[in-house]
């Protein structure tokens, strides 16, 4: 994993712990730092499974950079090159 990917991954799937008001697959508050115990589960999880359907629900949002639901084959090469 690069600074990059790691980055993209707070960024959308980070969650402060504790942190009330916030279901599973909302973005943490701004400024909020670290991840909390469910987040580091859900992304260990999608990690060993990255191959399967719910992996890679989990980590399109990190690579889908503009929030288009889509990715084209000019925006998708960077970001996987850069989560092996």
């Amino acid at each position: 994993m690069t600074p990059l990917f790691v980055a993209r991954l707070f960024e959308e799937r980070a969650h402060a712990s504790g942190a009330a008001g916030r279901g599973r697959g909302q973005r943490a508050a701004a400024g909020a730092a670290g991840m909390g115990w469910d987040a580091f589960l859900d992304f260990l999880l999608a990690w060993e499974h990255r191959d399967s359907p719910a992996g890679v629900r989990y980590f399109f949002p990190v690579l889908d950079l503009r929030g288009r639901g889509y990715l084209t084959q000019a925006r998708a090469q960077p970001g996987l090159r850069s989560a092996t």
